[in-house]
């Protein structure tokens, strides 16, 4: 629904074409189905007009026609909030997002992140010796920032967490940064109600609250993560 807003009637009709054939597929009336010859699960043939055909590096060939004239329009809102590479792993979007960052030029920041072990009770000294800065600092989950954060301005950044609801400061807002300071980073909203609004974002304390690990993790740097490419359930917002 969202990519008809803007567009031409035959973009319109591309877009409706492609969304009847995802219907067809998820309703098993996809009449391009065979069965594998080793497992005997459906194979789906994806039409040619839907495929992104390179004999090179595939991710820098999607990042070519998602964002074409990237260096042309890096700080271009309508360009940034109009496009975005959607993938469904945390590990793809690390990888894809690194080398659209290295691309832009600029002044890069790096900033680390203060992470201890929240409160733990009688065993706290037991924890800390066997979980040091350095291991806890080694912690990537997808829901709180890396510990080392490398920033540029005109870099495409999205919100991880509820600041300020009334304001825009929400979970899975898209800013674009537009100046990086010591203890904090200003950052203008590029969607929403709010858009166009330029804000103060702080280090902010995190504790992932869905782990496997026995301890309290807590981990105090800029909720923020870059944005070019993002996991398909974190695009439904």
């Amino acid at each position: 629904m969202r990519l008809n807003a803007g567009n031409t009637d035959v973009e319109n009709k591309t877009i409706a074409e492609f969304s009847k054939w995802q219907f067809a597929v998820s309703d098993g009336k996809e009449t391009n189905n065979s069965p594998s010859p080793d497992s005997g699960e459906m194979l789906i043939k994806i039409p040619d007009q839907y495929i992104v055909h390179t004999s090179g590096d595939p991710i820098q060939k999607l990042f070519e026609v998602t964002y074409p004239n990237f260096l042309h329009n890096i700080s271009l809102h309508e360009y940034l909030r109009s496009r975005a590479i959607l993938t469904p792993t945390n590990i793809v979007v690390d990888e894809i997002n690194t080398q659209i960052f290295e691309k832009i030029p600029g002044t890069l920041y790096t900033y680390l992140s203060q992470d201890s072990i929240d409160d733990a009770g009688d065993d706290d000294n037991d924890f800390r010796s066997v979980f040091p800065v350095e291991c806890l600092n080694s912690i990537n989950m997808p829901c709180i920032p890396k510990h080392e954060l490398k920033l540029k301005v005109a870099v495409v950044i999205m919100l991880m967490r509820n600041l300020n609801q009334i304001m825009g400061l929400c979970n899975g807002t898209i800013m674009i940064m537009k100046s990086c300071r010591k203890n904090s980073i200003e950052c203008e909203i590029l969607c929403g109600s709010h858009v166009g609004t330029k804000h103060l974002i702080p280090r902010i304390e995190m504790i992932p609250s869905d782990t496997n690990w026995s301890f309290k993790f807590k981990r105090v740097q800029f909720p923020i993560q870059i944005c070019y490419a993002m996991t398909i359930n974190k695009s439904q917002g």
